[in-house]
């Protein structure tokens, strides 16, 4: 059953509470004990090189194709029409750029790894799609101030490792009544049980991970009018648990690239996804409904002085660009 919440802007306003969230945003996102005595040093190092090795390596259509569902009804829920200049970001190979484009939206597509960009611009030139592709990260967005209708990102931003910086740019990049909606794993469902396991390992996902309790999207939206979080699932089949471990850990993002060629490495991570998702199959068939949160919200109308986001994405825009 569908769960959703809906609160106006102004009830989460007022009394200095955009400073407050930001607060709880921070101590939400920071890392735990167990998180800061795992984490890796080279991760520490150079977390953007981490990050985009996690996206280079594994089979991005396999994936692409489990979550083609969600990215149907992320464009629905978000009630993109016609004639919407709309942003897919964190796209991969353009789930979410093909359904918009299929209802006559104009579509940017961006994804921070160069790989994903190009399979989707040859998906996307084969369907005869006229999607325009650039190789960008949600929280480093090339695009002027309020250009969209509508920025969408489904499992995409969810990963950004700066969740305030990549909000900010959403937001930044989205006129002003114009709407912002993601999916995210529910933090308890079985990917955000799986997102816990390349911790392990030295891998954060914390921000990920994080995202899909109902407390971490009401903070990241305080800035929205019109805020709803509405739980979906997909259902997923495998032909039994060794099918379904072996396409998991040949995923791209955090998994896959965590359980990397190590033989030994990829035995323990095998062993922890088996049990993970044992009771929900049998050896000769796995049927999993896999929960994941939609949450939109509308750019609001009006500038309101205690919305420290709508400072950050004018700054770093013009930081990002050199000032000009």
């Amino acid at each position: 059953m569908a769960a959703r919440e809906s609160l106006s802007r102004r009830d989460l306003f007022g009394a200095g509470l955009g400073r407050l969230a930001g607060h709880y945003l921070d101590r939400l996102h920071g890392p735990s004990e167990e998180e800061a005595v795992e984490s890796s040093p080279s991760e520490a190092r150079d977390p953007d090189e981490a990050r985009g090795a996690a996206w280079r390596r594994g089979d991005l259509r396999a994936l692409a194709r489990r979550l083609e569902p969600a990215a149907e009804q992320l464009v629905e829920v978000a009630d993109v029409g016609s004639g919407d200049a709309v942003l897919d970001a964190g796209a991969g190979d353009g789930n979410v750029a093909v359904v918009a484009e299929g209802v006559g939206a104009a579509v940017t597509a961006c994804d921070l790894s160069p790989a994903a960009v190009e399979l989707g611009r040859q998906r996307t030139d084969s369907l005869d799609r006229p999607i325009e592709w650039r190789v960008a990260a949600v929280e480093d967005l090339p695009f002027e101030e309020g250009r969209f209708d509508a920025a969408l990102s489904s499992f995409g931003a969810m990963y950004a490792p700066e969740p305030r910086r990549a909000m900010a740019e959403l937001r930044r990049v989205v006129r002003p009544g114009g709407m912002v909606a993601m999916t995210a794993w529910t933090s308890s469902g079985p990917m955000g049980r799986l997102l816990r396991v390349p911790k392990r390992f030295g891998a954060s996902t914390t921000p990920a991970r994080r995202w899909g309790s109902w407390e971490g999207a009401y903070l990241h939206f305080t800035s929205f009018d019109d805020f709803e979080v509405n739980e979906r699932s997909l259902r997923w089949s495998f032909e039994g648990t060794e099918a379904m471990v072996d396409e998991i850990l040949g995923w791209p993002g955090p998994i896959g690239w965590t359980a990397g060629e190590d033989p030994a490495r990829r035995a323990t991570l095998h062993s922890e996804l088996a049990q993970l998702v044992d009771g929900f199959g049998a050896d000769s068939e796995v049927e999993l409904e896999v929960a994941y949160t939609v949450i939109t919200g509308r750019v609001p109308d009006h500038v309101e002085d205690s919305d420290d986001h709508v400072l950050s994405r004018a700054e770093h825009y013009h930081a990002a660009r050199g000032g000009r």
